[in-house]
C-alpha cells in the first residue's frame, strides 16, 4: 500500500492544481517515507515544505500547519538530535499564542531533547514540567509517548540508575499502541530501553538480565532495519559489548559509524559521540 501511495500522489498534485492540495500530497509523502521506509531526510524536506505551503500560501490551514512542525520537530529532535531553536520556540509561542495547546504540549516536550543536547538537564525538566502543565496533568495521544520518551532521556542524561530503571518499565507500555506498529518509532523505543537497561543495572535492587534485555532490545531493533537508526543500533551495540568486557567488538561497531560517514565535514552527533 505504501508503494501504491507514493504512485499517486505525485498523480494527485498534477490533477488537483491547488496549493492546499500539493500541501497536503507533501505532508503525507513526508510522513509515508520515514514511517514505511525509515529514510530522514527525504521526510523532513517534504514536511518542511508542506510546512511552508501551508504558512505562506493557504488560507484557514493553521492547524495542518502546526501538524506539520510538529512532525518536523519530533522527528529532528527525537531521531536526528538537531534542530533550529529560534524557529521551533517561535512555533512554541505561536501555538501557545492561538490556544492550541496540544501543539505546544508536544513541541515542549521535543524542546526538552533540545535542551538536553545543550547540556542543560534542569532546562529539559522545565519543558516537560511546563508540557505536562499545559496538557491539564495528563497527556493523551502521540504526547503521552513523548512525555515518557522526554523523562527516560533525561535520566539517562543524568545517569540516574534508579530513575533508568522506573523509566525502561514505565516505557513498555508503549507497544500496547499504535505507533508501536511503525518500524522507526518501534526501534527508536527499543534503543532507549536497551540504553536504560545498561545504565539501570546500577540501580537498587535491579536484576540480573538487565543487561540480557538490552542485547534482546537491541535485536530487536536491529531487525527492524531503520536506516535513519543505523548509527543508533551501533552505538547501542558497542554500549553492550563494552559492559561485556569485549572491547574488541566495541570498537568495531563505532568503526562501522566512523566507516559509514568517512569524508564528510558535518558529521551528525552519532559519528562525533563514536
Amino acid at each position: 500500500p505504501c508503494a501504491g501511495h507514493r504512485r499517486v500522489g505525485p498523480d494527485l498534485a498534477r490533477r488537483l492544481d491547488q496549493v492546499d492540495a500539493r500541501a497536503a500530497i507533501s505532508y503525507a509523502k513526508g510522513v509515508d517515507i520515514v514511517y514505511a521506509t525509515g529514510h530522514l531526510e527525504p521526510a523532513l524536506q517534504a514536511l518542511a515544505y508542506a510546512e511552508e505551503l501551508y504558512r505562506n500560501h493557504c488560507r484557514g490551514c493553521a492547524h495542518e500547519m502546526r501538524q506539520a512542525r510538529m512532525m518536523i520537530t519530533q522527528l529532528s529532535l527525537a531521531v536526528k538530535r538537531e534542530g533550529d531553536m529560534p524557529t521551533l520556540r517561535e512555533w512554541v509561542r505561536e501555538a501557545e499564542d492561538r490556544g492550541d495547546r496540544l501543539s505546544a504540549v508536544r513541541l515542549r516536550l521535543s524542546l526538552s531533547l533540545a535542551a538536553l543536547r545543550a547540556d542543560d538537564s534542569d532546562a529539559a525538566l522545565l519543558q516537560i514540567d511546563t508540557a505536562l502543565k499545559l496538557a491539564g496533568g495528563t497527556t493523551s495521544g502521540l504526547a503521552a509517548v513523548a512525555e515518557p520518551f522526554a523523562r527516560a532521556n533525561l535520566q539517562l542524561y543524568r545517569g540516574s540508575a534508579d530513575g533508568c530503571r522506573v523509566s525502561n518499565y514505565l516505557l513498555e507500555d508503549f507497544f500496547s499502541g499504535a505507533l508501536a506498529w511503525v518500524p522507526v518509532w518501534r526501534s527508536l523505543i527499543l534503543l532507549l530501553r536497551a540504553r536504560l537497561a545498561l545504565i539501570a543495572r546500577a540501580a537498587t535492587g535491579a536484576p540480573r538480565d538487565l543487561l540480557s534485555s538490552a542485547a534482546i532490545n537491541l535485536g530487536k531493533a536491529t531487525r527492524l532495519g531503520s536506516p535513519c537508526m543505523a548509527d543508533d543500533v551501533q552505538l547501542v551495540r558497542a554500549s553492550i559489548a563494552a559492559a561485556e568486557g569485549k572491547r574488541g567488538d566495541a570498537l568495531e561497531a563505532l568503526g562501522v559509524i566512523l566507516q559509514s560517514h568517512q569524508g564528510r565535514s558535518d558529521l551528525p552527533l552519532t559519528a562525533l559521540f563514536a
